[in-house]
Parts: structure tokens; sequence; C-alpha cells
């Protein structure tokens, strides 16, 4: 038992066709991203990414989990006894790094990269990705106890292997208790949620309130003026733009803040969720009491009057990578994030 969480404390070394059994009575087998599915026994699992953070919580320190054997300093502190088991290269087909490292596959992958948490003779406790065919050493987590994680969780981890931790934390809303996330991007700390807090003029698509807990609330333009919580306002246009310039620009700002799961069309619609942000597809309500294009548009307010019949707001379609700037009748209905003040 670590902290909350039942490990195996050894590497593991079950047979899977096509691993690699160099010193495997010191140091456990290396496996393949693929193999290392199939090495951990019934009733347990790969760790996941959350799992990892779990113990980095007990300890950030690589000593700490590093063995009191086979290191220049390793410590044990919570009997995880890492083994500097080195990795097997199927490059140039040869064990490396024997002694200096240990290298643990997790349990995300993506195209032909996988997680991979290091502890070396460094400073290192911490996890990349790597391509999936490198072998290395297996450790399993007991399923019951594994920390769960959905689709987007506190990193990004792109189809070319780049990993990006998102620098992200939580408060709670004193008005009615509700939690939220947030995100720091390039100083800018924004709501990593749509708001869902009650006032007159906001709504729930449909009248829904299961749309409420999923998507937040809509607010007409004067609503949103008033809607965020202490130490939090609603962004200006220009915070937008910043924003949207930190991202990458108009073009490819609507991809990068969109969540990596829950729009229209899965497969093209979908953004990257590259910085943690999480735009959800809430649709909007007209000024009629109309509802329209839930999954298909995320719209939020901006702060700024356009003139005194409508107000500038941020739109991201399904349909492409665009994060568009444009202004809409102050009596429609949308989505609001906050920005925490300066």
């Amino acid at each position: 038992m670590i902290g909350s969480q039942v490990w195996i404390v050894q590497n593991m070394n079950y047979a899977v066709e096509g691993s690699i059994c160099d010193s495997c009575d010191v140091y456990g087998r290396l496996y393949t991203y693929s193999m290392a599915k199939q090495a951990c026994p019934a009733g347990f699992v790969l760790p996941t990414y959350a799992d990892y953070k779990a113990l980095r919580n007990l300890s950030d320190k690589n000593q700490d989990w590093r063995s009191v054997l086979g290191w220049d300093l390793g410590e044990d502190r919570f009997g995880f006894a890492a083994l500097p088991s080195g990795f097997y290269s199927r490059k140039d087909f040869l064990v490396k790094r024997r002694g200096e490292m240990a290298g643990y596959w997790l349990a995300k992958s993506r195209a032909t990269f996988a997680l991979r948490l290091k502890i070396d003779q460094k400073e290192n406790f911490n996890v990349d990705a790597l391509e999936d065919d490198y072998g290395f050493s297996v450790r399993c987590v007991q399923e019951e106890y594994s920390a769960k994680e959905d689709e987007d969780s506190e990193y990004y981890f792109s189809e070319s292997g780049k990993f990006r931790e998102f620098d992200v934390s939580s408060f709670t809303d004193s008005r009615d208790g509700k939690k939220y996330k947030t995100v720091k991007i390039e100083g800018q700390i924004w709501m990593a949620e749509n708001v869902n807090y009650e006032i007159s003029n906001s709504y729930c698509y449909e009248d829904d309130s299961d749309n409420c807990q999923k998507y937040g609330r809509l607010y007409t333009w004067d609503a949103a003026q008033s809607v965020c919580p202490d130490g939090f306002h609603l962004p200006t246009l220009d915070e937008w733009k910043t924003l949207i310039r930190n991202v990458g620009g108009e073009n490819l700002a609507g991809h990068l803040l969109k969540s990596s799961g829950g729009w229209h069309d899965d497969y093209t619609g979908n953004g990257s969720n590259a910085f943690g942000f999480k735009a959800l597809p809430g649709g909007f309500r007209n000024s009629e009491g109309e509802y329209f294009d839930l999954s298909d548009y995320a719209s939020f307010w901006t702060a700024s009057e356009a003139d005194s019949q409508n107000g500038y707001y941020v739109s991201i379609s399904y349909e492409d990578a665009l994060a568009e700037l444009d202004k809409s009748d102050k009596h429609y209905a949308q989505s609001v994030r906050c920005v925490e003040n300066l």
C-alpha cells in the first residue's frame, strides 16, 4: 500500500511473447507498450497518469522512489523500490542505460507513442511520451485502487508524441458551492469549465437541467456581465484576443481550445484540448426562446459592447479549427467563461 493505492513493488517478469529477458531475475522483463498491456496479472492494471500524480503528490524527489540498491543514492521511502533496469532500443537492439534509469509504461497511448514514467540518477521523476516500440519495465497497480481519468485529463498528448502537462487548479464558488477547474495559459488563468450559476436571464439548453450539468448555463449579454464568481470577471474582447493569439491565432485556436470529445461528428469535430481549456459545444438560445446547435457550436460572451443592441462574442465550431470574433444580439443566451482578476 502506497498512499491509498496497492502496487506491485517489483518489475513484472511475465513472459509475454517478444518481451526482452536480460537479467530478468533482478530487473524483470522489458516490454514494448503493446506487450506491457498484457503483462499485469488479473486484478491489476497498467497505471494511469492520475496514478502517477498520486505518487508525485506524496513526493516529487526521485531518490524517494529509487531502491537502496543499484543506484548511487536511493532512499526507497515508500517501498516502491524502482530498479535502474534501463531500456531496450528496437533501433539497435541493445539494452541501454542499465544502472542509470528506470522507465515504466503508463496506460495512455496515441498513434505510435505512449506515456512513460521516468526515474533516473538526476532529478527526473516525471512523465513523457516515447515511441511505443521501445522496451521498458512494467509496474502494475491494483485495479480497484487505480485512479481513473477521462479523455480530457490534465495533460495534452499529441499524435506526434508532444507532451504538455496543464497548469490546472480549482476553486469553489462561494455562492452555491460548485467547484470549477481553472487552467493557466500564458499568464492568464481561465475557468476550464462553463459557468453554471443560476441567475435571472440564464437558461439550461432546452430547459433540461442535465444540459446545465454538462455544458453550464446560457446567459444573455446583460446577465453575463455579473455572473462570474469572486476573483474572476467576464473577459473583454482584448482578453479573448490575447488567449487566441497565445494558442496559435484565429485559424488554429478553435481546434486547440476545443475538448477532445463531445462534439458533433467526433472524428472531425473534436479538438485536441492542447491547453486544457476544454471548450464545450453548449449551443445558444435566441431572443425568441428557441435553442440551437448543441454539440455543434460553442459561443462565449465577452464583456465588450459592439453597440447598444449587440455584444461581442467568440464562436468555435465543429466544422473547422477557427476561433472567430463576432457580435450578436444581447438578448441571445450564450455560454460564459471567466478569467481570474490580475
